[in-house]
């Protein structure tokens, strides 16, 4: 009896592999990386600490730098590399996405206004994001080699 439920995207072996093939995880953690950088270290002018402009790029090359090494060491051999990588890119996500949620939730209750969600978005995600990263690290460096 065949199946009437439709495959979903992410099923096909062959879909994943060329779309891993067009976009491999250190050009994606590079893309990534720039932006998380970017937004992070204009999160502070958000704050009111004025900074040079430049700043915000050298923050957001540092970010690619550092998603280009986390896209290599995703793929790479099993070990404690691959380690570091995944724990980084989890940690990464998971952190970044719980504070973002829990920072809209709490400005949206506790400051009143309608730049309050603009907090979230700008200055906590992002900074909870890069102390995620940080997180992931250390993890996959004291983690027993897989």
């Amino acid at each position: 009896m065949k199946s009437t439920v439709p495959k979903l995207l992410g099923t096909d072996a062959r879909a994943e592999a060329t779309v891993r093939r067009l976009l491999p995880d250190p050009v994606v953690g590079a893309f990534l990386g720039f932006i998380l950088g970017y937004i992070a270290a204009n999160s502070f002018s958000f704050l009111g600490m004025d900074a040079p402009r430049f700043l915000s790029l050298a923050c957001g090359v540092f970010g690619a730098i550092g998603g280009c090494v986390v896209g290599v060491l995703r793929q790479g051999p099993p070990g404690r590399g691959r380690a570091v990588g995944w724990w980084c890119a989890t940690m990464t996500i998971s952190v970044g996405f719980v504070s973002l949620v829990i920072g809209f939730i709490s400005c949206m209750l506790f400051i009143p206004g309608t730049t309050s969600p603009l907090l979230a978005y700008f200055v906590i995600g992002p900074l909870g994001a890069v102390l995620g990263a940080v997180w992931g690290v250390i993890i996959g460096l004291v983690v027993r080699n897989p």
